[in-house]
């Protein structure tokens, strides 16, 4: 092994300078502290401690991550322990059926019980989308960082006891599929057919049908020569031994 050059030198104490000064200014900024719970350096969780080189952030795994100041200093820094109150986002879907403010009333009667919801601020609930299965409703009750996740899961709790005991149905998906290409004949069978052939009033036709559908698709020559008036070539050799003369 050779001894490293100057300029080698000065690589590998480039990212630990910079490292330094991106720890130095978050010392003096202040952007997060201790016991903060952030998103820095593509990184979320718990911050543990801030070093001159790197930050310790533990994440909500339970995994100690070490991320470079550098890194911590040159992209986006969410703080969710800054403010009081954090809001939690949930989405409740309903179906065509339920009416959209009644449910919303239920959920706003219900929300205000769950365990460390703050009473300052009222659940919002309102209409957000809508999609081919119903509405879809925003949930979102407000509560402190530290009660985020019991927050969250009640809140998802509440939703479905609630909508279970009114006895909401789930929102499903209707398909509509009709047969493209296929001609109805109008040939019913059984007595049900027959009455309604007969003219005899308050009879229907039963939900069967014949279908009369398209020849389907010839793909091979050999089947392809009828169709245009030539003779296939298992016909043309048995004329040619037969001495048939062929046109």
């Amino acid at each position: 092994m050779g001894v490293p050059t100057r300029w080698q030198v000065g690589a590998a104490w480039g990212g630990r300078l910079s490292n330094f000064a991106a720890g130095a200014f978050i010392l003096v900024l202040r952007r997060f502290k201790v016991s903060d719970y952030v998103i820095a350096g593509d990184v979320e969780g718990t911050v543990r401690m801030i070093g001159l080189f790197n930050t310790t952030i533990d994440t909500s795994d339970n995994v100690q991550t070490m991320v470079g100041n550098a890194k911590v200093m040159a992209g986006t820094i969410r703080n969710f322990s800054h403010d009081r109150y954090r809001r939690v986002d949930l989405m409740a879907p309903l179906d065509h059926s339920v009416e959209p403010a009644d449910a919303s009333r239920r959920l706003r009667e219900a929300l205000p019980k769950i365990p460390n919801v703050v009473a300052e601020f009222k659940p919002d609930v309102e209409i957000l989308t809508f999609n081919e299965r119903g509405k879809v409703l925003a949930v979102r009750p407000y509560c402190s960082t530290a009660h985020y996740w019991q927050v969250y899961s009640d809140s998802n709790r509440s939703i479905r006891e609630t909508f279970g005991t009114v006895g909401y149905p789930a929102a499903e998906a209707h398909l509509h599929i009709r047969h493209m290409g296929a001609q109805r004949t109008g040939v019913t069978s059984g007595a049900g057919g027959q009455a309604c052939a007969a003219g005899i009033p308050g009879t229907k036709p039963p939900p069967a049908f014949a279908y009369r559908h398209r020849p389907r698709h010839l793909d091979t020559a050999t089947e392809l020569l009828p169709r245009f008036g030539a003779i296939r070539p298992d016909v043309l050799s048995r004329r040619r031994m037969k001495g048939v003369p062929v046109r």
